[in-house]
């Protein structure tokens, strides 16, 4: 399991925990829309001051700036790279023009990263032209999965991408920057936990006590 999927999966148990703790507060009867307003806005007001809970998001957030950065970085060089491989090797021309207006064109991007597209925006030629390539340049759509998030750092370096954009110095430093990503990740596992825990018990505190009052 890599150290993106372990903070996914805290930050979901996160949510799924202050939910649960939020039921049982309530017994079987769930508070108003109104009610649950109220508890949130005095969970906020709460955090806002709590010294520990205010720690704990910081290294949160500063965590994942950082690795906001490093991960921005790497798609750069993937990309960069890319539109030097497509200009030196791709000799179709048609090919190497769609293949580069792709690279930094969302839409495209997110045409090619779905089976079944239906986009206004995208004609018939390219919809015909993203087929070819999904079927004949598995290393480009590769690329299209990374940049499209569906595949993280260490995906990317286990495809055909590396194997066809043959550089030593691109792996070098994308594998830098995904070092980087997973110690960033493995650094906020634990204050992201207190975040979470700290927003429950809170929440949890707030929800009881609408409950009484009813």
């Amino acid at each position: 399991m890599t150290n993106n999927k372990i903070v996914s999966d805290i930050k979901k148990a996160g949510l799924v925990t202050t939910a649960v703790f939020t039921l049982n507060a309530c017994g079987n009867k769930q508070l108003s829309e109104s009610q649950m307003q109220i508890a949130q806005a005095k969970t906020d007001s709460t955090l806002a001051v709590h010294h520990e809970y205010r720690m704990a998001k910081a290294a949160v957030d500063f965590g994942e700036t950082k690795i906001n950065e490093y991960r921005n970085a790497n798609k750069n060089l993937v990309k960069m790279y890319a539109e030097n491989y497509i200009k030196s090797s791709i000799t179709d021309i048609a090919l190497r023009r769609f293949m580069l207006n792709a690279i930094d064109n969302e839409s495209v991007l997110f045409a090619l990263d779905n089976e079944d597209v239906e986009n206004d925006t995208i004609s018939v030629n390219t919809l015909t032209t993203m087929r070819y390539v999904r079927r004949t340049q598995r290393w480009f759509n590769d690329m299209i999965l990374y940049l499209t998030d569906k595949y993280t750092e260490q995906q990317l370096l286990n495809s055909e991408f590396f194997n066809v954009i043959n550089n030593p110095k691109l792996k070098r430093k994308f594998e830098y920057n995904t070092k980087q990503i997973e110690y960033l990740n493995s650094c906020i596992e634990f204050p992201l936990k207190r975040e979470n825990a700290i927003k429950t018990e809170v929440l949890n505190k707030y929800v009881k006590e609408a409950k009484r009052q009813r």
